[in-house]
């Protein structure tokens, strides 16, 4: 069985990252069977989670992980996509794991409020791999000048917080306008970057940090529909 190292729940939600919830939620829309347990980020192949343990072998990286598991799969989820259709899904991947994923970022690690919210959340992650309570003030606070510096380098936190919420919000239309009124991003059944999809929206609006970009996501009835209609049929 694949075994799924990741971080801890959070908010209702199956993991604290977008990246291990689109893995996991792979796999249930795949079909195949896994454990998760709690990985130490610092001990991970590319120190990052999610990773995996694939009989004799361990990847890392939530799309490598995808990929190679689609290469071993009779029936692929995406084996009928048109070319055109799989350039929407990069596309649509690149957008939220390469410029949404630095909002999150800023929502969480830049802001005050967000780092109120985060922080017991990343205390209860630091008990679970083994790190004493004394600790955990200072392994956050690593980590928190970490993250701020990559939002920084990326350049999304060099924004005025304004642009930011607004370049969030353009984000989720832009997918609930390739979304429209089909069940699954690219039509009737679901594909691999329904994954992505599904991971930073709930991560989006079923966390609890209060932005307009939440607000505005909540406000299209194709998102939230969407929403509902994956956690239904795969998360229940």
């Amino acid at each position: 069985m694949l075994t799924v190292y990741k971080f801890v729940d959070a908010w209702g939600l199956p993991d604290l990252s977008p990246f291990c919830i689109k893995l996991e939620t792979y796999l249930r829309i795949a079909g195949v069977a896994y454990e998760a347990v709690v990985g130490d980020a610092n001990k991970a192949p590319r120190r990052k989670l999610p990773w995996v343990r694939d009989g004799e072998r361990t990847l890392a990286d939530s799309d490598t992980i995808i990929h190679h598991l689609e290469a071993g799969r009779d029936v692929p989820l995406d084996r009928d996509l048109s070319p055109h259709d799989r350039a929407v899904a990069e596309a649509v991947r690149a957008m939220l794991e390469e410029a949404h994923y630095f909002v999150i970022v800023y929502v969480r690690w830049c802001t005050p409020e967000g780092r109120a919210i985060y922080r017991p959340v990343l205390s209860r992650y630091c008990a679970a791999v083994g790190i004493a309570r004394p600790l955990h003030s200072l392994m956050i606070g690593v980590a928190t000048l970490n993250m701020r510096a990559q939002a920084w380098m990326q350049g999304t936190a060099r924004r005025d917080p304004a642009e930011i919420m607004a370049l969030g919000q353009r984000h989720w239309t832009a997918v609930a306008e390739i979304l429209g009124d089909r069940p699954f991003l690219l039509g009737e059944r679901p594909t691999s970057v329904d994954a992505t999809v599904y991971a930073f929206l709930v991560s989006t609006i079923d966390a609890p940090f209060d932005t307009p970009i939440k607000a505005h996501a909540l406000a299209d009835a194709r998102l939230v529909a969407y929403r509902d209609r994956m956690r239904a049929r795969f998360w229940a």
